[in-house]
């Protein structure tokens, strides 16, 4: 909230509530800013993230409706392995995810029987992705270690896995 004179511009996503009594009669108003839709805000967010990876990863994913219904469910489907869960928020957290979002993905995860990816974005920062360590290194198989990568590492990554999968089994490469 902000006090003002009335005469003021209203900056954009506030507006201007008048005053009752003698500070009305001045003149005055509260400048508040409008609430944001959480839900849309979040929907937004992973239409956004669903774009971007059919940009780079040219796999075209859709958003789960289901994940409003019932538990263990990724927001996005269409990524073969993979359980993603989109977080869009306006305060960042030191600059790092909040570790229920973690929980979170890794619970539908374990349930669906694939690998989690948290991807998410504060305000006027990048977007990252939150993924186990053993994606990157077989060392860390069954441990709880994460990291946090950038989104074009994460795509880098799931090519690199998608590129495995099409590999013949016995490494020849002549069929």
């Amino acid at each position: 909230m902000k006090y003002s004179q009335i005469c003021e511009p209203v900056p954009e996503g506030w507006r201007a509530i008048s005053l009752r009594g003698w500070h009305g009669s001045m003149g005055r108003v509260i400048w508040v800013s409008d609430m944001t839709n959480g839900r849309n805000k979040g929907a937004a967010f992973e239409r956004h993230v669903s774009s971007l990876i059919d940009e780079h990863l040219g796999i075209k994913v859709r958003r789960d409706l289901d994940q409003y219904r019932e538990a263990l469910h990724g927001d996005l489907i269409g990524l073969d392995g993979w359980i993603i869960e989109c977080k869009r928020y306006k305060m960042a957290n030191g600059g790092h995810h909040h570790a229920d979002w973690w929980a979170q993905v890794e619970a539908a995860a374990v349930s669906l029987q694939a690998e989690p990816v948290l991807i998410y974005k504060y305000d006027r920062a990048d977007i990252h992705c939150v993924i186990r360590l053993s994606v990157i290194s077989s060392e860390f198989a069954g441990k709880p270690d994460t990291v946090t990568v950038s989104f074009s590492t994460w795509c880098m990554l799931v090519r690199e896995q998608l590129a495995r999968k099409m590999l013949p089994v016995d490494g020849d490469l002549n069929p």
